[in-house]
């Protein structure tokens, strides 16, 4: 277990296969390999590489300006910017906010419970689907080519483009000057 209490500057690699519990501020600007656990509640600024392969805990603010790979757990409690690459191959639990201003690409399942501001693109292609209880407000791309399933709030005020599937059992908001929704594929609204 390492506890950080002050600053965690990483411009080399960090291999983490335990506990990780950051109070104050981690700055990686080269590889965060994680094994283990990160529980950050503090401020997580990523300027390189993060491969997480288990749980990333974000109770306070990650701001990514490199690329994160999930192919374990994320789960956000507060505030994820992202303003390059996240490649998620596995699960992302939003319970606050995530804002876009770069490229998330989903491969696993993403479940929003928070709220999503995309002003990037947003590449649905994943095994299982992009669950959305919560909003999700586009002003970027938002690329289905899987399932994304609406129980909330889509307010598009700029491209969706369904490719597979779109169920939405709330409301979808498409009435913006810019708004485009391109079906090639099925929207069931029920």
């Amino acid at each position: 277990t390492l506890d950080n209490h002050g600053t965690l500057n990483s411009p080399g690699t960090l291999d983490n296969s335990g506990t990780l519990n950051s109070y104050d501020i981690i700055i990686n600007k080269n590889i965060i390999t994680n094994d283990g656990t990160i529980f950050n509640q503090g401020t997580l600024n990523n300027q390189g590489t993060i491969n997480n392969n288990q749980l990333l805990d974000n109770d306070a603010t990650l701001d990514n300006e490199g690329t994160i790979n999930n192919q374990g757990t994320i789960k956000n409690y507060d505030a994820i910017t992202n303003y390059d690459t996240i490649n998620s191959y596995d699960i992302i639990i939003n319970k606050n906010i995530i804002t876009n201003h770069g490229t998330i690409n989903i491969n696993g399942n993403l479940d929003n419970d928070g709220t999503i501001d995309n002003e990037g693109i947003l590449m649905n292609k994943g095994k299982d689907p992009l669950n959305d209880y919560g909003t999700i407000t586009n002003e970027g791309t938002i690329n289905n080519y899987d399932t994304l399933t609406n129980g909330g709030l889509i307010s598009n005020k700029n491209t969706i483009q369904n490719s597979f599937i779109l169920n939405n059992f709330n409301t979808i908001n498409n009435d913006y000057p810019n708004s485009n929704l391109n079906n090639d594929g099925t929207i069931n609204n029920k």
